[in-house]
């Protein structure tokens, strides 16, 4: 199965996992998967670079993060990064920050 979602991001860090809709900040969500494949691409209208890393291990910022993820040029996305890992990615493990509050991130899974 494959999904894919978009994640709204903000200047502060936030779980992957929002693209849930059963999505609660406290605990595993109902509808999380362990997936195989996971990409990531900025979208085309974005204006700030995208930060990926660890969701609770360490804290992730604009100035400590693990992938980053380029500001698109002439609205064209760079090509997505994809992290496999059979049945072990959970979006719940990982975090997002933009340094535009209203910057998208696409994210699509496959089992």
């Amino acid at each position: 199965m494959v999904k894919h979602f978009v994640l709204t991001l903000s200047t502060g860090a936030q779980s992957l996992a929002k693209v849930y809709a059963d999505y609660n900040a406290s605990g595993a969500q109902a509808s999380e998967t362990a997936w195989s494949v996971m990409t990531l691409q900025a979208d085309t209208a974005n204006t700030g670079a995208v930060f990926i890393g660890s969701n609770g291990n360490t804290i992730l910022t604009t100035s400590s993060w693990g992938i980053f993820v380029p500001i698109p040029t002439s609205s064209v996305p760079a090509a997505p990064i994809v992290i496999t890992d059979p049945q072990s990615i959970r979006l719940d493990e990982w975090a997002a920050i933009s340094a535009a509050a209203t910057d998208k991130l696409h994210i699509t899974v496959k089992e």
